[in-house]
């Protein structure tokens, strides 16, 4: 289930929560230049993010998307954390890249989870390198 909750910064965030072993998950389709680095940042709080029954979860993770296949994806986050906190993920793309499509969310790509995670001020830029 995804949601607009009023614990954010500044008003509003979204809330991710996976009730039993499953993918759920936020997306947004954001232009990119070809052959370049990008930083994705967001907060986060989450609570029992679990590895799921098969204990093969993917967890708390960013992933991009070209096409029809998976670009990239971090290594999955586990746990509660009470505390908002930043995480940041990189993500380079390739030749004739205009666009990816990039999502935030719990479990995914055949590693369930579940779980409820907590997102506010997402912020995707430009790099030269991972800093």
């Amino acid at each position: 289930q995804i949601s607009l909750v009023d614990m954010g910064f500044d008003g509003k965030c979204v809330k991710i929560e996976s009730k039993g072993d499953n993918d759920a998950r936020i997306y947004q389709e954001i232009p990119v230049e070809e052959n370049s680095k990008y930083k994705v940042q967001f907060d986060a709080l989450y609570e029992n993010v679990s590895k799921g029954a098969s204990d093969t979860g993917a967890g708390l993770n960013i992933s991009t998307k070209e096409g029809s296949g998976i670009s990239e994806r971090t290594v999955g986050i586990f746990g509660t954390i009470e505390k908002w906190h930043t995480i940041t993920a990189y993500f380079t793309t390739e030749d004739r890249m205009e666009s990816v499509e990039l999502t935030i969310g719990i479990g995914g790509y055949g590693g369930e989870s579940s779980g409820t995670v907590y997102i506010d001020n997402v912020k995707v830029e430009e790099v030269k390198s991972e800093e």
